[in-house]
């Protein structure tokens, strides 16, 4: 963002007597730009109850309904389809790995401004074939079906993430995640349930995704590791924070 924004951030956020970020580096942003007030950080949180995982059975007819046979690696992106979401670099990654594994399928599930742009790059690739597009899809569907499942790995390029909520619910489904080492990404992806490496750079996304679908030992410990990781979110910590956060203000109030 450019001086003027961040000043007006800082300005109405200094407005309110605590400032609750998602993430460390939201906290450090709004400091570093002028945000005065007490800070909390408090994650985005998941009811891990709503997570419901497939049948084998309802998993591969997921996979017929998107086109996919069986045997396809897939690797699955859910979130909107626009510009900050940096999805240019994931298929210009997907080219590459297209060319090493051309069975593997890269499902992109969500729509948005750059839907039109993004079919037309993968046309322009030549690799309509392994790529699909899903289109909206409702999030309460998403979960209730599954769909994350569908997925051998969650990966995103986004350069922009506070705290994503698509890749706190592919923790939570067991998804082993690639992202890129920006913002709040690290804060959820480490060497425990995932792979990260430098944005902008569509060669080493591919081979990390290479990597995870050739060695299914790597995918089921870091699948491991999102399950373990994605305990810490569920919404019931969110909340008791949250309440804490309150009850300190409302004493502070009544002083």
């Amino acid at each position: 963002m450019n001086k003027l924004v961040w000043k007006l951030t800082a300005f109405y956020h200094n407005l309110a007597d605590a400032v609750i970020c998602p993430s460390i580096i939201s906290q450090t942003e709004l400091q570093r730009h002028g945000l005065k007030k007490p800070t909390a950080i408090i994650p985005n949180g998941l009811n891990l109850k709503e997570i419901k995982k497939p049948t084998a059975f309802a998993k591969n007819k997921l996979k017929k309904t998107f086109g996919i046979k069986n045997v396809a690696k897939i690797a699955i992106y859910v979130g909107r389809l626009a510009a900050d979401k940096n999805l240019d670099v994931l298929i210009k990654s997907w080219k590459l790995v297209y060319n090493i594994m051309p069975a593997s399928k890269l499902l992109i599930v969500g729509d948005g401004p750059k839907y039109r742009h993004l079919k037309n790059l993968v046309k322009i690739l030549e690799i309509k074939e392994s790529v699909v597009f899903t289109g909206a899809i409702a999030r309460d569907k998403i979960l209730k079906n599954g769909i994350y499942n569908v997925g051998d790995l969650f990966v995103t390029a986004s350069k922009i993430e506070n705290h994503s909520l698509s890749m706190l619910e592919a923790m939570a489904h067991g998804l082993p995640l690639v992202g890129v080492n920006a913002r709040g990404t690290p804060e959820l992806i480490d060497d425990q349930n995932g792979i990260l490496v430098e944005s902008d750079k569509p060669v080493l996304l591919a081979d990390a995704m290479i990597k995870m679908f050739k060695d299914v030992n790597l995918r089921k410990k870091l699948a491991k590791g999102s399950l373990l990781k994605s305990k810490k979110y569920d919404i019931s910590q969110t909340v008791n924070k949250l309440e804490a956060v309150y009850r300190v203000l409302v004493k502070f109030k009544t002083l």
